[in-house]
């Protein structure tokens, strides 16, 4: 076996070990794409569909003629967010929960159930899409009106957390567009950048929905921080930790019983080639 056979063995125990602790890829969200599934009482958040042009916020007065008033839509989603979680977060709110999580994430909604009751009535009212749009930018892929909301990164004005189920390795821009965009309000809140404000007035209406957004994300981090601290992770902490200790112990034997194995065919093969060579200069002689 020459150097090239070498490298293609060592190659091949390499994938094999790799295969090993990797395991195989976390399973997307369980949430249909097409969003057909949705809950008849959450259909109203679906983009285009029936119940979404019938909502309060596309049918409102005050900006029925102005792309819909995000206030309304905003109210909506923070009054509806148990049911938005329940949904679009089974795996720690709704059915598909674990046991040892059960209790953790209904303190959740029970503390989103009193922020809904306290800050409801406080969304700044009359906020028309047009005017967000014209503040922010236009972005015709943000869903559901087409400007940027809540995806201000790592600067205090969307909370630590996410709202949605999601595969290990997702990054918060790709949850931005990925369903209805409610069901991430709850963990983003609702900033909307004011880039664009030309006047005094929009500047002015433009901070105070923002302040009333961070008041909002504030209080988010303050009710899950609660939960998590009345009801901690400490099984699931230690099962992982175990877990990971487990993988890393196999993946060591599993890489010395490559070594050796790679030793013992060397020297055979060596033995063979001296052997050969042997028989060669017997024959010439």
């Amino acid at each position: 076996m020459g150097k090239q056979g070498w490298r293609v063995a060592f190659l091949a125990i390499l994938v094999g070990f790799a295969a090993l602790v990797s395991g195989p890829a976390a399973s997307a969200a369980p949430v249909g794409e097409d969003l057909r599934d949705v809950p008849a009482a959450l259909q109203k958040y679906v983009p285009r569909s029936e119940a979404f042009a019938n909502s309060p916020w596309m049918t409102s007065p005050t900006c029925k003629d102005k792309g819909g008033d995000f206030s309304i839509w905003a109210s909506n989603a923070i009054q509806d967010t148990p049911a938005l979680l329940t949904y679009f977060q089974a795996s720690a709110f709704g059915p598909q929960a674990k046991p040892e999580d059960q209790a953790r994430g209904q303190a959740m909604l029970a503390g989103y159930r009193d922020l809904a009751s306290r800050i409801g009535g406080t969304v700044p009212a009359g906020y028309c899409v047009d005017d967000l749009t014209r503040w922010a930018g236009p972005n015709p892929a943000m869903t559901p009106f087409g400007f940027p909301w809540g995806v201000t990164g790592k600067d205090g004005h969307q909370s630590i957390y996410f709202c949605t189920d999601r595969a290990p390795d997702a990054q918060r821009g790709t949850e931005y567009n990925r369903y209805v965009g409610a069901e991430r309000a709850m963990c983003d809140g609702f900033y909307v950048a004011c880039v664009h404000a030309q006047s005094t007035d929009d500047q002015s209406r433009c901070a105070a929905w923002n302040t009333f957004s961070d008041r909002y994300v504030r209080q988010v981090e303050q009710l899950r921080g609660d939960a998590i601290g009345q009801h901690p992770a400490m099984a699931t902490a230690a099962f992982e930790t175990r877990t990971e200790w487990g993988g890393l112990l196999a993946a060591a034997g599993v890489l010395v019983a490559a070594g050796v194995l790679l030793l013992v065919i060397r020297r055979r093969v060596t033995r063979l080639q001296r052997s050969d060579r042997g028989g060669d200069d017997v024959h010439r002689t």
